[in-house]
């Protein structure tokens, strides 16, 4: 299916860049509004910048289907066939943003110049998916039926805004993911292309050590670690955040 882009235009005709365009892509539960202020930094900077919506994330449809993670895959090809993007292009992925960012790389990377990948699990800790699925019993429907969760952060209201069938499926088929055991990614040469990876050191989802290990396994990456970060650093670090983002975008365009 095609999904929700949020289209913010590059502010000047200029770009300082050698790549296309940057395509943000949220986590679980969230939408393209996480993306609004980093993605109106860099169009201040010069670049187009497109934010994608997952299936029943905010005005994206839910189709009702079973959704292994290949399906989110297929669903970013097939829009960003239909979209007029300049390549190549840089994704910056947030959680499952990131994960399917990596997915996608795996398969065909051609026309992508490099990818920020965000609080991107490595292996997803049994305990965060059975407190997840905890919230998804018993808090998330009292929020939902009473209508509470609008006198919410824009964050918390976003996740309970969120489909549920979405989000039960995204727990589904993202508990068993673990990059390091699967077979599918016993070799990572094949993703020839620059990672720079960013996480919170105390990230209940993107374990710090994993990310550490993880990392080691791309020569041509890094690894920013945000302190008394969490899973969502960059909604309370924006400055040190767009920073970041910056500056490993300007080592990508000189690597091309």
């Amino acid at each position: 299916m095609i999904l929700a882009n949020h289209l913010i235009k590059a502010k000047g005709d200029t770009s300082p860049f050698n790549f296309g365009e940057v395509i943000f892509i949220h986590g679980l539960g969230s939408s393209a509004l996480m993306w609004e202020k980093s993605a109106n930094f860099l169009a201040s900077k010069g670049l187009t910048c497109h934010r994608l919506e997952f299936r029943g994330h905010g005005s994206s449809a839910e189709e009702y289907q079973e959704t292994p993670l290949e399906l989110h895959v297929n669903d970013l090809k097939e829009t960003l066939a239909q979209l007029n993007i300049a390549k190549p292009y840089v994704f910056i992925g947030h959680s499952l943003g990131a994960i399917v960012s990596f997915e996608l790389a795996c398969q065909e990377n051609s026309d992508i110049a490099g990818i920020l990948a965000v609080g991107m699990p490595v292996k997803v800790p049994k305990i965060t998916c059975w407190g997840f699925e905890l919230f998804l019993n018993s808090i998330y429907p009292s929020l939902k039926v009473t209508q509470l969760y609008k006198l919410l952060p824009w964050r918390e209201k976003t996740l309970i805004q969120t489909n549920e069938y979405s989000l039960r499926q995204i727990l589904k088929n993202i508990k068993d993911i673990n990059f390091f055991t699967h077979s599918k990614y016993a070799d990572f040469a094949q993703i020839k292309l620059p990672i720079h990876f960013a996480c919170g050191n105390i990230d209940p989802v993107a374990i710090l050590k994993d990310s550490q290990e993880f990392q080691k396994l791309f020569p041509d990456s890094s690894l920013k670690v945000f302190k008394i970060g969490g899973h969502n650093f960059m909604d309370y670090k924006e400055a040190e955040f767009n920073t970041w983002i910056f500056d490993k975008l300007g080592l990508i365009s000189q690597n091309l």
